[in-house]
């Protein structure tokens, strides 16, 4: 027994009704010829073709010419009706050429003279181009976005070149007022230091004269620190004004014993390491090529730190090696340390930890080090204090 279609209780009235007061465009089309065989008056509104011109008609009217890859979307055609289904952006011709984007829903609806394709026409083509609009402010506001984050970006940069030149220019205001004051300072010690090392001289001359050996021999050792004592003050003294002044006559390097030179730096503070423990770790005897004044003030400047920092009870290494053909020599003390943002910026001028302290011994200290083709760098020791090593390049590395 054939299966028979329900039958709507909707009058053919109201049938009528809906078709024509629809918000969506429908028209009916033969598949057998593909005329337009019915259509209501919105499909007259999108299109602008005139309904009872178009009935009786191909759909072809409706069919627009193939466009440029810059029209996106399915063009309409005939083919696409054989097939029901719902289909998105799709684009018909309206009667004044342009174009016209939809979603056609297709039903197939059977009919004595041969199937009907039903179509249900929606216009998307103002949701379309707010969609496009959309999308094109976007990649608008995203270029805006990066072209802000590049200005960003480079202000960060002047905003860093102007903090840079502001401290340079702080540093050089610091820089020419300690000046003009350490050359007046200097000008003072002078004076009585010449004195004092000529009493040390006269002195050194007196001494044979004494008869009983131990004397001389312990007035001899007082002496010659005495004297060390006052040539390094004097030299500090030279060292602090050539902060300050560009030009200075260049220092004549010579040939000593490493472990010599620490040894007699160390001697200096004999009397302040009395309750200290003091480690000698030396690789063993090596020549080195120095400016030897100026490596004793380095070596001076860093004992005299560490000892400051343990408050003259704690432990201080001081030990050398050799590693890839450069000597590194470590002073390392079990103090307090030194804070992180501090030991970043410990090597520039008029950066110090100490109240009081004047900021020009660890940037004079690297002068020196750099003088002699290396560097100073600083790190925490373990488990607590600080280590500063002093890095050169060996003697047979010098050419000479």
């Amino acid at each position: 027994m054939a299966e028979t279609q329900p039958k709507s209780n909707l009058p053919d009235g109201m049938y009528r009704l809906l078709f024509e007061h629809a918000s969506d465009a429908i028209f009916s089309v033969r598949l057998s010829n593909m005329c337009i065989q019915s259509a209501n008056p919105k499909l007259e509104e999108m299109t602008g073709y005139v309904v009872r011109q178009l009935i009786g008609g191909r759909v072809d009217p409706l069919v627009p010419q193939a466009l440029g890859n810059d029209d996106a979307g399915r063009l309409f055609s005939p083919e696409l009706l054989n097939s029901p289904g719902l289909y998105e952006d799709i684009r018909l011709r309206k009667v004044d050429d342009h174009l016209l984007f939809g979603s056609i829903a297709v039903g197939h609806l059977p009919d004595p003279d041969g199937t009907l394709a039903v179509c249900v026409l929606r216009d998307t083509t103002e949701r379309r181009l707010l969609e496009r609009e959309l999308i094109t402010k976007h990649m608008a506001l995203r270029e805006a976005h990066n072209e802000l984050l590049s200005a960003t970006h480079a202000l960060e940069k002047r905003n860093n070149e102007l903090m840079d030149l502001s401290n340079r220019i702080a540093t050089l205001t610091k820089q020419a007022a300690i000046g003009e004051f350490t050359a007046g300072v200097a000008h003072s010690i002078n004076n009585p230091l010449a004195a004092l090392l000529s009493s040390i001289r006269q002195m050194g001359k007196v001494l044979p004269q004494i008869t009983q050996t131990d004397l001389q021999e312990r007035l001899v050792t007082l002496l010659d620190r005495q004297s060390q004592g006052a040539e390094r003050i004097q030299q500090v003294v030279v060292d602090v004004r050539n902060v300050h002044k560009s030009g200075a006559p260049a220092a004549e390097f010579a040939i000593r014993e490493i472990t010599n030179e620490l040894d007699k730096a160390l001697s200096l503070f004999s009397h302040r390491t009395e309750h200290m423990e003091i480690v000698k770790d030396y690789f063993g005897q090596q020549d080195i090529e120095i400016i030897p004044d100026q490596l004793q003030y380095l070596f001076c400047n860093l004992i005299d730190n560490a000892l400051l920092a343990m408050e003259y009870k704690g432990r201080l290494a001081i030990k050398t090696e050799i590693a890839d053909s450069r000597l590194l020599i470590s002073f390392e003390d079990n103090g307090p340390g030194l804070p992180a943002e501090i030991r970043e910026r410990l090597f520039e001028p008029f950066v110090t930890t100490r109240s009081g302290g004047t900021g020009l011994g660890l940037s004079s200290a690297q002068r020196v080090a750099q003088m002699h083709r290396g560097k100073l760098s600083c790190a925490d020791a373990e488990p607590t204090g600080t280590r500063f090593t002093l890095e050169i390049p060996c003697l047979q590395n010098e050419g000479n």
